[in-house]
Protein backbone atom coordinates (compact mmCIF):
# COMPACT_ATOMS: atom_id res chain seq x y z
CA UNK A 1 0.00 0.00 0.00
CA UNK A 2 1.63 3.35 -1.03
CA UNK A 3 1.45 5.99 1.97
CA UNK A 4 0.74 9.62 0.78
CA UNK A 5 3.47 11.66 3.61
CA UNK A 6 1.55 15.04 5.04
CA UNK A 7 2.72 18.63 3.45
CA UNK A 8 4.10 19.48 6.78
CA UNK A 9 6.73 16.33 6.46
CA UNK A 10 7.15 17.15 2.85
CA UNK A 11 8.35 20.70 3.66
CA UNK A 12 10.61 19.07 6.51
CA UNK A 13 12.45 17.50 4.23
CA UNK A 14 12.57 19.64 1.71
CA UNK A 15 14.22 21.82 3.87
CA UNK A 16 16.69 19.47 5.17
CA UNK A 17 17.15 18.18 1.59
CA UNK A 18 18.05 21.99 0.33
CA UNK A 19 20.70 21.95 3.79
CA UNK A 20 22.19 18.08 2.59
CA UNK A 21 22.98 19.93 -1.17
CA UNK A 22 24.95 22.24 0.68
CA UNK A 23 27.11 19.22 2.27
CA UNK A 24 25.55 20.41 6.08
CA UNK A 25 27.03 23.74 5.99
CA UNK A 26 26.85 24.63 9.78
CA UNK A 27 24.02 27.52 8.72
CA UNK A 28 21.91 25.20 8.50
CA UNK A 29 22.18 24.14 12.44
CA UNK A 30 20.13 25.37 14.98
CA UNK A 31 20.95 28.87 16.60
CA UNK A 32 23.34 28.82 19.56
CA UNK A 33 21.35 29.20 23.01
CA UNK A 34 21.02 32.17 24.14
CA UNK A 35 20.43 30.98 28.15
CA UNK A 36 22.63 33.51 29.18
CA UNK A 37 21.01 36.82 27.64
CA UNK A 38 20.47 38.29 31.20
CA UNK A 39 24.58 37.83 31.48
CA UNK A 40 25.39 41.49 30.58
CA UNK A 41 29.15 40.84 30.46
CA UNK A 42 28.40 37.60 29.20
CA UNK A 43 31.99 36.53 30.76
CA UNK A 44 30.15 32.38 31.63
CA UNK A 45 29.06 32.33 27.73
CA UNK A 46 32.01 31.43 25.40
CA UNK A 47 30.36 29.79 22.15
CA UNK A 48 28.22 32.57 21.15
CA UNK A 49 29.83 33.28 17.62
CA UNK A 50 31.19 36.74 16.40
CA UNK A 51 30.00 38.06 13.42
CA UNK A 52 32.55 40.46 12.03
CA UNK A 53 35.72 39.18 13.63
CA UNK A 54 36.58 36.95 10.16
CA UNK A 55 36.89 33.90 12.24
CA UNK A 56 34.15 31.35 11.26
CA UNK A 57 32.67 30.04 14.37
CA UNK A 58 29.63 27.27 15.14
CA UNK A 59 26.50 28.15 13.48
CA UNK A 60 27.92 30.78 10.89
CA UNK A 61 28.16 30.38 6.96
CA UNK A 62 30.82 32.84 6.37
CA UNK A 63 32.83 36.04 8.83
CA UNK A 64 34.26 38.39 6.70
CA UNK A 65 37.20 37.14 4.97
CA UNK A 66 36.29 33.89 5.91
CA UNK A 67 34.25 32.06 2.98
CA UNK A 68 35.00 28.29 4.15
CA UNK A 69 36.42 28.45 0.92
CA UNK A 70 33.74 29.03 -1.01
CA UNK A 71 34.19 31.40 -4.29
CA UNK A 72 31.94 32.44 -6.92
CA UNK A 73 32.49 29.84 -8.87
CA UNK A 74 31.60 27.08 -6.28
CA UNK A 75 28.00 29.25 -6.40
CA UNK A 76 27.62 28.13 -9.51
CA UNK A 77 28.65 31.74 -11.27
CA UNK A 78 31.41 32.44 -14.13
CA UNK A 79 33.94 34.43 -11.95
CA UNK A 80 33.71 37.89 -9.72
CA UNK A 81 33.79 37.92 -5.82
CA UNK A 82 32.37 36.51 -2.90
CA UNK A 83 31.66 38.08 0.29
CA UNK A 84 29.79 37.01 3.36
CA UNK A 85 26.42 38.92 4.18
CA UNK A 86 26.52 41.61 7.18
CA UNK A 87 24.86 38.64 9.39
CA UNK A 88 27.19 36.00 8.17
CA UNK A 89 24.56 33.88 7.81
CA UNK A 90 24.65 33.79 4.01
CA UNK A 91 26.70 34.54 0.60
CA UNK A 92 27.08 38.11 -0.59
CA UNK A 93 26.86 37.43 -4.59
CA UNK A 94 26.24 40.44 -5.56
CA UNK A 95 30.08 40.98 -6.84
CA UNK A 96 30.12 37.34 -8.90
CA UNK A 97 29.49 37.46 -12.83
CA UNK A 98 27.71 35.29 -14.78
CA UNK A 99 23.94 33.76 -14.57
CA UNK A 100 24.31 31.76 -11.92
CA UNK A 101 22.64 28.81 -11.20
CA UNK A 102 20.20 27.91 -13.69
CA UNK A 103 17.57 25.58 -12.74
CA UNK A 104 16.41 22.75 -15.49
CA UNK A 105 19.38 22.22 -16.95
CA UNK A 106 20.03 18.85 -14.63
CA UNK A 107 23.13 20.24 -13.87
CA UNK A 108 23.45 21.23 -9.70
CA UNK A 109 24.97 24.46 -9.55
CA UNK A 110 25.70 26.94 -6.73
CA UNK A 111 22.93 26.66 -4.24
CA UNK A 112 20.88 24.10 -5.95
CA UNK A 113 20.03 21.02 -3.99
CA UNK A 114 19.13 19.06 -6.98
CA UNK A 115 18.52 19.82 -10.50
CA UNK A 116 15.82 18.02 -12.58
CA UNK A 117 17.40 14.20 -13.13
CA UNK A 118 20.71 15.56 -11.09
CA UNK A 119 19.85 14.05 -7.22
CA UNK A 120 23.33 14.22 -6.50
CA UNK A 121 23.08 10.54 -5.52
CA UNK A 122 19.96 11.37 -3.82
CA UNK A 123 17.31 8.59 -3.13
CA UNK A 124 14.26 7.71 -1.21
CA UNK A 125 15.77 5.62 0.70
CA UNK A 126 19.03 8.23 1.50
CA UNK A 127 16.07 10.94 2.58
CA UNK A 128 14.69 7.92 5.34
CA UNK A 129 11.98 6.66 3.49
CA UNK A 130 12.07 2.12 2.09
CA UNK A 131 11.45 2.88 -1.25
CA UNK A 132 10.10 5.19 -4.11
CA UNK A 133 10.79 7.63 -6.34
CA UNK A 134 12.68 11.42 -5.53
CA UNK A 135 12.47 13.95 -7.58
CA UNK A 136 13.55 17.41 -7.24
CA UNK A 137 11.37 20.18 -6.46
CA UNK A 138 10.57 23.19 -8.84
CA UNK A 139 13.39 25.88 -7.69
CA UNK A 140 16.10 23.23 -7.54
CA UNK A 141 16.14 24.04 -3.99
CA UNK A 142 14.29 20.75 -2.82
CA UNK A 143 13.47 17.26 -3.05
CA UNK A 144 9.88 16.31 -4.07
CA UNK A 145 9.37 13.25 -1.32
CA UNK A 146 5.62 12.77 -2.66
CA UNK A 147 6.70 9.39 -4.64
CA UNK A 148 8.58 8.24 -1.96
CA UNK A 149 7.32 4.92 0.54
CA UNK A 150 7.11 4.61 4.11
CA UNK A 151 6.90 6.60 6.85
CA UNK A 152 10.47 8.36 6.81
CA UNK A 153 12.76 9.67 9.33
CA UNK A 154 11.57 9.05 13.02
CA UNK A 155 13.34 11.42 15.61
CA UNK A 156 13.79 10.07 19.34
CA UNK A 157 14.66 6.76 18.23
CA UNK A 158 18.64 7.26 18.88
CA UNK A 159 19.14 6.38 15.08
CA UNK A 160 20.24 8.63 12.77
CA UNK A 161 17.96 8.47 9.51
CA UNK A 162 16.97 10.47 6.45
CA UNK A 163 17.94 13.99 6.76
CA UNK A 164 18.39 13.74 10.45
CA UNK A 165 21.75 14.84 11.43
CA UNK A 166 21.78 13.32 14.82
CA UNK A 167 19.41 11.70 17.14
CA UNK A 168 19.50 11.51 20.83
CA UNK A 169 22.51 10.94 21.85
CA UNK A 170 23.45 9.57 18.87
CA UNK A 171 25.75 12.29 17.26
CA UNK A 172 26.80 10.59 14.12
CA UNK A 173 30.19 11.22 15.36
CA UNK A 174 30.30 14.67 15.32
CA UNK A 175 31.66 16.53 18.42
CA UNK A 176 32.15 20.37 19.45
CA UNK A 177 35.88 19.83 18.72
CA UNK A 178 34.71 18.80 15.04
CA UNK A 179 32.66 21.14 14.51
CA UNK A 180 35.12 24.47 15.24
CA UNK A 181 35.09 24.35 19.43
CA UNK A 182 38.17 23.83 21.28
CA UNK A 183 35.88 21.18 23.58
CA UNK A 184 32.64 20.91 25.37
CA UNK A 185 29.51 18.79 25.02
CA UNK A 186 27.50 18.43 21.91
CA UNK A 187 24.19 17.31 22.59
CA UNK A 188 21.30 17.04 19.77
CA UNK A 189 18.84 18.55 18.76
CA UNK A 190 14.96 17.98 19.88
CA UNK A 191 14.09 17.52 16.08
CA UNK A 192 17.36 15.82 15.11
CA UNK A 193 18.07 18.75 12.60
CA UNK A 194 20.80 20.50 14.28
CA UNK A 195 23.06 20.24 16.96
CA UNK A 196 22.87 22.05 20.27
CA UNK A 197 26.48 23.52 20.95
CA UNK A 198 25.23 25.63 24.56
CA UNK A 199 27.36 22.56 25.97
CA UNK A 200 30.59 23.82 23.56
CA UNK A 201 33.09 25.95 24.46
CA UNK A 202 35.99 27.90 22.27
CA UNK A 203 38.10 28.32 25.38
CA UNK A 204 41.49 26.35 25.99
CA UNK A 205 42.67 26.64 22.14
CA UNK A 206 44.81 29.66 23.61
CA UNK A 207 43.01 31.80 21.26
CA UNK A 208 41.20 34.96 22.58
CA UNK A 209 37.38 34.33 21.04
CA UNK A 210 33.96 35.97 21.84
CA UNK A 211 33.91 37.36 24.96
CA UNK A 212 36.87 35.57 26.23
CA UNK A 213 39.18 37.80 28.27
CA UNK A 214 41.77 34.98 27.86
CA UNK A 215 42.62 31.34 26.94
CA UNK A 216 44.91 29.39 28.58
CA UNK A 217 48.34 31.04 28.02
CA UNK A 218 47.30 34.06 26.08
CA UNK A 219 46.76 36.52 28.50
CA UNK A 220 45.90 39.38 25.95
CA UNK A 221 48.82 41.53 27.52
CA UNK A 222 47.61 41.59 30.86
CA UNK A 223 50.35 40.86 34.14
CA UNK A 224 50.16 40.82 37.72
CA UNK A 225 51.48 44.62 37.61
CA UNK A 226 49.04 45.89 34.84
CA UNK A 227 46.13 44.40 37.04
CA UNK A 228 47.55 46.55 40.58
CA UNK A 229 48.97 43.62 41.99
CA UNK A 230 52.82 44.10 43.27
CA UNK A 231 53.84 41.04 40.79
CA UNK A 232 53.53 37.41 40.53
CA UNK A 233 52.49 34.92 38.20
CA UNK A 234 48.88 35.50 36.65
CA UNK A 235 46.98 32.82 35.17
CA UNK A 236 43.74 32.55 32.73
CA UNK A 237 40.61 31.09 34.61
CA UNK A 238 39.68 27.35 33.40
CA UNK A 239 36.45 28.85 31.78
CA UNK A 240 38.50 31.82 29.97
CA UNK A 241 36.00 34.03 31.79
CA UNK A 242 38.68 35.64 33.93
CA UNK A 243 41.77 36.32 35.72
CA UNK A 244 43.58 33.89 38.44
CA UNK A 245 45.24 35.97 40.77
CA UNK A 246 46.00 33.54 43.40
CA UNK A 247 50.22 33.78 42.46
CA UNK A 248 50.12 37.29 42.19
CA UNK A 249 51.78 38.86 45.05
CA UNK A 250 50.64 42.18 47.41
CA UNK A 251 54.44 42.65 48.00
CA UNK A 252 57.27 42.36 46.63
CA UNK A 253 60.89 41.42 48.34
CA UNK A 254 63.43 44.00 47.35
CA UNK A 255 62.18 46.49 46.54
CA UNK A 256 63.08 48.64 49.02
CA UNK A 257 59.52 49.42 50.28
CA UNK A 258 57.99 47.30 53.14
CA UNK A 259 54.59 46.39 51.45
CA UNK A 260 51.48 44.11 52.86
CA UNK A 261 53.12 41.23 55.49
CA UNK A 262 56.73 42.43 54.73
CA UNK A 263 58.03 42.83 57.90
CA UNK A 264 61.00 44.99 56.43
CA UNK A 265 62.66 45.62 52.57
CA UNK A 266 65.90 46.08 51.86
CA UNK A 267 66.27 49.94 53.48
CA UNK A 268 62.93 50.03 54.28
CA UNK A 269 62.87 48.82 57.84
CA UNK A 270 59.29 50.38 58.98
CA UNK A 271 60.90 52.76 61.08
CA UNK A 272 62.74 49.71 63.29
CA UNK A 273 66.51 50.15 64.59
CA UNK A 274 68.86 47.67 66.78
CA UNK A 275 67.30 49.94 69.88
CA UNK A 276 63.54 48.95 69.05
CA UNK A 277 64.26 45.27 68.77
CA UNK A 278 65.68 45.27 72.34
CA UNK A 279 69.63 45.69 71.23
CA UNK A 280 71.65 48.69 72.42
CA UNK A 281 72.53 49.88 69.80
CA UNK A 282 74.50 49.15 65.88
CA UNK A 283 73.07 48.70 62.53
CA UNK A 284 69.90 46.96 61.84
CA UNK A 285 69.47 45.31 58.35
CA UNK A 286 66.74 43.43 56.71
CA UNK A 287 67.28 39.49 56.22
CA UNK A 288 66.66 37.74 53.01
CA UNK A 289 62.61 36.97 52.35
CA UNK A 290 61.89 40.34 53.81
CA UNK A 291 60.16 38.46 56.92
CA UNK A 292 62.27 39.26 59.76
CA UNK A 293 65.11 41.34 60.58
CA UNK A 294 68.96 40.97 60.32
CA UNK A 295 70.46 41.95 63.66
CA UNK A 296 73.53 40.60 63.22
CA UNK A 297 74.90 44.40 63.34
CA UNK A 298 73.35 44.86 66.18
CA UNK A 299 75.11 45.03 69.65
CA UNK A 300 74.30 45.01 73.46
CA UNK A 301 77.31 46.33 74.08
CA UNK A 302 76.72 49.56 76.63
CA UNK A 303 73.97 47.97 78.78
CA UNK A 304 76.87 46.65 81.20
CA UNK A 305 76.16 43.19 81.13
CA UNK A 306 78.41 40.55 78.92
CA UNK A 307 76.50 39.19 76.33
CA UNK A 308 77.09 36.92 73.80
CA UNK A 309 80.94 37.06 72.70
CA UNK A 310 81.80 40.16 74.53
CA UNK A 311 84.81 40.00 76.42
CA UNK A 312 83.62 42.64 78.93
CA UNK A 313 80.93 45.38 78.86
CA UNK A 314 81.47 49.44 80.58
CA UNK A 315 82.94 49.12 83.66
CA UNK A 316 82.05 44.81 83.33
CA UNK A 317 84.96 43.61 82.99
CA UNK A 318 83.80 40.12 83.83
CA UNK A 319 86.60 39.74 86.53
CA UNK A 320 89.71 40.89 84.89
CA UNK A 321 92.12 43.51 85.84
CA UNK A 322 95.63 44.76 84.69
CA UNK A 323 97.10 41.58 87.16
CA UNK A 324 94.76 39.16 86.15
CA UNK A 325 96.04 39.94 82.01
CA UNK A 326 99.74 39.68 83.16
CA UNK A 327 100.68 43.20 84.18
CA UNK A 328 102.88 42.95 86.93
CA UNK A 329 101.86 46.23 88.90
CA UNK A 330 98.14 47.22 89.63
CA UNK A 331 96.74 50.14 87.07
CA UNK A 332 93.05 50.48 85.45
CA UNK A 333 91.88 48.43 82.93
CA UNK A 334 88.69 49.20 80.47
CA UNK A 335 86.73 47.81 78.06
CA UNK A 336 86.81 48.79 74.68
CA UNK A 337 83.59 50.61 72.77
CA UNK A 338 83.03 47.70 70.80
CA UNK A 339 82.69 44.94 74.14
CA UNK A 340 84.94 42.96 72.31
CA UNK A 341 88.60 43.44 74.11
CA UNK A 342 90.42 45.49 76.88
CA UNK A 343 91.79 48.62 76.96
CA UNK A 344 95.05 48.41 78.63
CA UNK A 345 96.72 51.86 78.25
CA UNK A 346 95.90 52.32 81.94
CA UNK A 347 97.89 49.53 82.95
CA UNK A 348 101.33 50.49 81.12
CA UNK A 349 104.17 52.44 82.30
CA UNK A 350 104.73 53.48 79.00
CA UNK A 351 107.78 51.75 78.71
CA UNK A 352 109.17 49.23 76.37
CA UNK A 353 112.53 48.36 77.04
CA UNK A 354 112.89 45.04 74.29
CA UNK A 355 111.19 47.76 72.16
CA UNK A 356 108.78 44.67 70.57
CA UNK A 357 105.50 47.19 71.28
CA UNK A 358 104.14 45.00 74.14
CA UNK A 359 104.52 47.41 77.45
CA UNK A 360 107.14 46.57 80.17
CA UNK A 361 104.62 46.08 83.08
CA UNK A 362 102.54 43.84 80.98
CA UNK A 363 105.47 42.09 78.88
CA UNK A 364 106.16 38.44 80.23
CA UNK A 365 109.57 38.95 79.10
CA UNK A 366 110.49 42.45 79.39
CA UNK A 367 114.71 42.45 77.91
CA UNK A 368 113.98 39.96 75.36
CA UNK A 369 111.81 41.06 71.86
CA UNK A 370 108.84 38.45 71.62
CA UNK A 371 105.57 40.53 70.76
CA UNK A 372 104.08 37.01 70.45
CA UNK A 373 104.38 36.61 74.33
CA UNK A 374 104.88 32.50 73.79
CA UNK A 375 104.68 31.17 77.10
CA UNK A 376 104.46 27.20 76.90
CA UNK A 377 104.12 26.69 80.52
CA UNK A 378 101.44 29.71 81.17
CA UNK A 379 103.23 31.00 83.69
CA UNK A 380 104.19 34.73 84.39
CA UNK A 381 107.61 34.60 82.35
CA UNK A 382 107.52 33.92 78.58
CA UNK A 383 109.59 30.99 77.29
CA UNK A 384 112.47 33.30 76.12
CA UNK A 385 113.04 34.41 79.35
CA UNK A 386 113.20 31.13 81.04
CA UNK A 387 115.77 30.01 78.72
CA UNK A 388 118.44 29.22 78.99
CA UNK A 389 117.87 28.12 82.42
CA UNK A 390 114.93 25.31 80.72
CA UNK A 391 111.32 25.92 79.60
CA UNK A 392 110.04 25.70 83.63
CA UNK A 393 113.06 26.93 85.51
CA UNK A 394 111.14 30.44 86.71
CA UNK A 395 107.60 31.51 86.89
CA UNK A 396 107.59 35.06 88.17
CA UNK A 397 109.45 38.54 87.40
CA UNK A 398 109.27 39.76 91.17
CA UNK A 399 111.16 43.17 90.40
CA UNK A 400 111.60 44.74 87.08
CA UNK A 401 113.13 48.15 87.15
CA UNK A 402 113.87 50.23 83.63
CA UNK A 403 116.02 52.44 85.56
CA UNK A 404 113.74 55.31 84.79
CA UNK A 405 115.05 58.71 86.59
CA UNK A 406 113.19 57.96 89.87
CA UNK A 407 115.76 55.36 91.93
CA UNK A 408 115.32 56.71 94.94
CA UNK A 409 114.89 53.29 96.38
CA UNK A 410 118.60 52.05 95.37
CA UNK A 411 121.25 52.18 97.55
CA UNK A 412 124.96 53.46 96.62
CA UNK A 413 128.21 51.49 97.75
CA UNK A 414 131.14 52.81 96.45
CA UNK A 415 131.47 54.68 93.00
CA UNK A 416 129.50 57.40 91.41
CA UNK A 417 125.94 56.58 90.08
CA UNK A 418 123.93 59.25 88.34
CA UNK A 419 120.91 58.96 86.73
CA UNK A 420 120.31 59.74 83.09
CA UNK A 421 117.88 59.29 80.17
CA UNK A 422 116.20 55.81 80.60
CA UNK A 423 119.79 54.47 82.61
CA UNK A 424 121.57 54.92 85.65
CA UNK A 425 125.51 55.62 84.89
CA UNK A 426 128.16 53.86 87.19
CA UNK A 427 131.94 55.03 87.41
CA UNK A 428 134.12 52.90 89.98
CA UNK A 429 137.26 54.69 90.56
CA UNK A 430 140.82 53.63 89.59
CA UNK A 431 141.46 49.98 91.16
CA UNK A 432 138.35 50.05 93.46
CA UNK A 433 134.71 48.95 93.38
CA UNK A 434 131.15 50.38 92.69
CA UNK A 435 127.77 48.85 94.02
CA UNK A 436 124.40 49.60 93.17
CA UNK A 437 121.87 47.67 95.00
CA UNK A 438 118.10 47.24 94.72
CA UNK A 439 116.30 47.10 98.14
CA UNK A 440 114.85 43.72 97.19
CA UNK A 441 114.81 40.38 99.91
CA UNK A 442 116.51 37.85 98.39
CA UNK A 443 115.06 34.46 98.09
CA UNK A 444 116.86 31.32 99.91
CA UNK A 445 117.07 29.52 96.89
CA UNK A 446 115.59 28.74 93.16
CA UNK A 447 116.02 32.64 91.71
CA UNK A 448 117.91 34.73 88.82
CA UNK A 449 119.33 38.25 88.82
CA UNK A 450 120.01 39.45 85.61
CA UNK A 451 121.53 43.37 84.54
CA UNK A 452 121.48 45.24 80.88
CA UNK A 453 123.97 47.47 80.22
CA UNK A 454 126.62 48.55 77.62
CA UNK A 455 129.96 50.42 77.87
CA UNK A 456 131.00 54.13 77.41
CA UNK A 457 132.50 54.78 73.84
CA UNK A 458 135.59 56.21 75.76
CA UNK A 459 136.03 53.11 78.44
CA UNK A 460 138.80 52.89 81.08
CA UNK A 461 142.22 51.75 80.09
CA UNK A 462 142.89 48.25 81.73
CA UNK A 463 141.39 45.81 82.86
CA UNK A 464 138.01 46.50 84.05
CA UNK A 465 134.66 44.63 84.68
CA UNK A 466 131.03 45.25 84.65
CA UNK A 467 128.23 42.67 85.60
CA UNK A 468 125.60 41.55 88.49
CA UNK A 469 126.21 40.99 92.09
CA UNK A 470 123.72 39.08 94.45
CA UNK A 471 123.72 37.46 97.58
CA UNK A 472 125.03 40.80 98.82
CA UNK A 473 125.02 40.59 102.86
CA UNK A 474 127.31 42.68 105.70
CA UNK A 475 128.12 42.33 109.45
CA UNK A 476 128.67 45.01 111.53
CA UNK A 477 128.79 47.33 108.32
CA UNK A 478 131.22 45.39 106.85
CA UNK A 479 130.89 43.02 103.10
CA UNK A 480 130.16 39.34 104.44
CA UNK A 481 128.96 37.16 102.33
CA UNK A 482 128.11 38.26 97.87
CA UNK A 483 128.67 36.30 94.48
CA UNK A 484 129.09 37.99 91.43
CA UNK A 485 128.91 37.34 87.73
CA UNK A 486 131.54 39.60 85.50
CA UNK A 487 132.54 40.54 81.92
CA UNK A 488 136.00 41.28 81.54
CA UNK A 489 136.21 43.94 78.54
CA UNK A 490 139.46 43.82 77.80
CA UNK A 491 140.09 39.93 77.90
CA UNK A 492 136.37 39.27 76.39
CA UNK A 493 136.09 37.01 79.35
CA UNK A 494 133.04 35.81 81.56
CA UNK A 495 134.02 35.58 85.69
CA UNK A 496 132.82 33.86 88.73
CA UNK A 497 133.31 35.32 91.94
CA UNK A 498 132.89 35.14 95.46
CA UNK A 499 133.77 37.28 98.39
CA UNK A 500 134.91 34.72 100.84
CA UNK A 501 135.70 36.21 105.03
CA UNK A 502 137.53 33.33 105.06
CA UNK A 503 141.46 34.02 106.19
CA UNK A 504 140.53 37.11 104.80
CA UNK A 505 140.22 36.03 101.17
CA UNK A 506 137.91 38.86 99.95
CA UNK A 507 137.40 38.85 96.01
CA UNK A 508 137.98 35.25 94.75
CA UNK A 509 137.65 34.35 91.10
CA UNK A 510 136.43 30.93 91.10
CA UNK A 511 135.91 30.33 87.03
CA UNK A 512 136.41 31.70 84.04
CA UNK A 513 135.63 31.36 79.97
CA UNK A 514 136.15 33.46 76.88
CA UNK A 515 133.61 34.78 75.25
CA UNK A 516 134.17 34.84 71.10
CA UNK A 517 131.76 38.30 70.08
CA UNK A 518 132.10 41.56 68.00
CA UNK A 519 130.28 43.76 70.20
CA UNK A 520 130.78 47.07 70.44
CA UNK A 521 131.03 49.20 73.49
CA UNK A 522 127.43 50.66 72.79
CA UNK A 523 126.09 47.90 72.43
CA UNK A 524 124.07 46.09 75.17
CA UNK A 525 125.06 42.93 77.26
CA UNK A 526 122.94 41.00 79.15
CA UNK A 527 124.70 39.06 82.42
CA UNK A 528 122.27 36.66 84.36
CA UNK A 529 123.08 34.96 87.45
CA UNK A 530 121.21 32.20 88.37
CA UNK A 531 120.67 30.08 91.87
CA UNK A 532 119.72 26.56 92.19
CA UNK A 533 120.57 24.20 95.45
CA UNK A 534 124.46 24.86 96.00
CA UNK A 535 124.98 25.51 92.18
CA UNK A 536 125.80 29.01 90.25
CA UNK A 537 125.16 29.49 86.93
CA UNK A 538 126.51 32.72 85.37
CA UNK A 539 124.97 33.44 81.72
CA UNK A 540 126.49 36.02 79.46
CA UNK A 541 124.89 37.43 76.10
CA UNK A 542 124.92 40.48 73.80
CA UNK A 543 123.64 42.35 70.65
CA UNK A 544 126.20 40.03 68.57
CA UNK A 545 124.02 36.78 70.46
CA UNK A 546 127.13 35.70 71.37
CA UNK A 547 126.63 33.32 74.66
CA UNK A 548 128.46 32.15 77.34
CA UNK A 549 127.76 30.15 80.15
CA UNK A 550 129.52 28.89 83.93
CA UNK A 551 128.50 26.59 85.83
CA UNK A 552 129.66 26.37 89.64
CA UNK A 553 128.47 24.37 92.71
CA UNK A 554 129.28 26.18 95.62
CA UNK A 555 130.38 22.85 99.05
CA UNK A 556 130.26 25.84 101.32
CA UNK A 557 126.66 27.24 100.87
CA UNK A 558 124.69 27.37 103.64
CA UNK A 559 120.93 27.76 104.00
CA UNK A 560 121.36 31.84 103.92
CA UNK A 561 124.29 32.14 101.54
CA UNK A 562 122.33 33.27 99.13
CA UNK A 563 120.04 36.00 100.78
CA UNK A 564 120.47 39.51 101.03
CA UNK A 565 120.30 41.99 97.85
CA UNK A 566 120.66 42.23 94.48
CA UNK A 567 122.54 45.02 91.70
CA UNK A 568 124.77 46.38 89.42
CA UNK A 569 128.78 45.73 89.98
CA UNK A 570 131.41 47.17 88.55
CA UNK A 571 135.23 47.70 89.01
CA UNK A 572 137.93 50.22 87.34
CA UNK A 573 135.40 51.08 84.90
CA UNK A 574 132.06 52.96 83.87
CA UNK A 575 129.14 51.51 82.52
CA UNK A 576 125.49 51.82 81.81
CA UNK A 577 123.11 50.18 82.96
CA UNK A 578 119.55 50.21 81.53
CA UNK A 579 117.51 47.01 83.64
CA UNK A 580 117.52 44.89 86.25
CA UNK A 581 115.02 41.99 86.65
CA UNK A 582 114.59 39.64 89.48
CA UNK A 583 113.29 35.95 88.52
CA UNK A 584 111.67 33.62 91.29
CA UNK A 585 111.15 29.96 90.36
Amino acid sequence: MHIQPCKSWILVAAVAASLMACNFDTAGLKAISTNNVNNLNNLNNVSNPICGNDLLEAGETCDGTDLAGNTCITRGFDSGTLACDGDCLAFDVSGCEGTGPVCGNNLIEGDEACDGTDLAGQTCITQGFTGGALACAPGCLSFVLSGCEGTGPECGNEIVEGLELCDGANLAGNTCTGLGFAGGDLSCDTDCFGFDTSGCTMCGNDTINGDELCDGANLAGNTCVGLNFAGGDLSCDPDCAGFDTSACLTQVCGNNNAEGTEVCDGTDLNDKTCLTEGFYGGTLACAGGCSAFNTSGCSLCGNSLIDGSEVCDGSNLDGQSCLTLGCRTAGTLLCNAGCSDFVMLGCWTNHDEDGDGVDDNCDNCPTYSNATQVNADNDQIGNVCESPAGATALSTINVFESMMPSTTSWTTVRGTWTPGADLISGTAGTDTDGNYLHPVALAANNYSVEVNFHYRADPVAGANWAGVIFGWQTSGGYLSNAYECLYERNLKQLQFWKYITYNNMGWTQLATTNVTTSATNGQSRKLRGYVSGSSIRCVYNDATNAPAEITYSDAYATSTSFTGKAGYRLYNESANFTSFIYYLQ
